[in-house]
């Protein structure tokens, strides 16, 4: 979400906390595009005369680049942002 609204919203830590006092239940989404798929802020959410914080790249980059940074989102944020604005 942090890439497609252009960082306007912020992606957020998993994080669970128990309660021993009653189950809990949890479900799992996974979402994987196409290798070649080119991530990038959604039409809308660059104003005019904004640079978008990061540059457009495959998702098979990000896998490369989140691999290469174990899963570090301000090393992934920073081989992945927009030099050019």
């Amino acid at each position: 979400m942090e890439v497609v609204t252009n960082g306007r919203v912020r992606a957020g830590e998993h994080r669970a906390v128990t309660n021993a006092r009653a189950p809990r239940t949890s479900v799992a989404a996974f979402v994987m595009p196409a290798m070649g798929c080119v991530v990038s802020p959604a039409p809308g959410m660059v104003a005019e005369g904004e640079a978008p914080l990061l540059r457009p790249y495959t998702y098979q980059e990000f896998v490369g680049v989140y691999t290469a940074a174990n899963g570090d989102r301000d090393a992934v944020l920073a081989r992945l942002r927009n030099h050019n604005g």
